[in-house]
């Protein structure tokens, strides 16, 4: 019976010590779940703070890409508010060659029309009046013999140089 109570006891210390292996392994199993978790918490916030930095770096870079854009466009220049005016008659558009007749090729009619045109033949006027056929407008100025005191003579000199002023 003593052999019994020795071959259990030897039977329960086996089991107790691996019992112990047991919960040793657990308890290490236990430990590396844990660390599995917050490494998956870890990973889970900085993936989340990942995931915000790329949206604000997309958004900034669309902000610099449409500024860049704008800044590349031509500015659109805006035309001041027209306003119509209203005739009871409508509006009678001018075919080009009539503007062109009329503008660039002036009729002789026309031109002597106009007091300040200058004639169609070779003719031009001087200053005085006269009728000049030299293809010049010659001046026709002559110079006073007499010289009034607190004027000098402005045409045969124009800027009076070499000339002091006369008092």
């Amino acid at each position: 019976m003593e052999q019994q109570i020795t071959t259990l006891t030897n039977h329960v210390n086996v089991l107790q010590g691996s019992h112990q292996k047991f919960t040793d392994q657990y308890s290490s199993h236990h430990q590396q779940l844990t660390m599995i978790d917050t490494n998956i918490a870890l990973l889970t916030h900085r993936q989340d703070s990942l995931e915000n930095q790329h949206k604000t770096l997309m958004t900034q870079m669309q902000t610099l890409i449409n500024t860049l854009q704008a800044s590349q466009t031509a500015p659109i220049r805006q035309q001041p508010a027209r306003k119509a005016k209203r005739t009871s008659t409508p509006y009678e558009k001018t075919p080009l060659k009539e503007v062109k007749k009329r503008f660039i090729q002036p009729s002789a009619e026309s031109a002597m029309e106009d007091s300040d045109a200058l004639p169609l033949s070779d003719e031009y006027y001087t200053e005085s009046g006269e009728v000049s056929d030299t293809n010049t407008i010659e001046n026709t100025y002559e110079a006073s013999e007499e010289n009034n005191p607190g004027q000098s003579s402005f045409i045969l000199n124009p800027f009076n140089w070499g000339n002091k002023p006369q008092v």
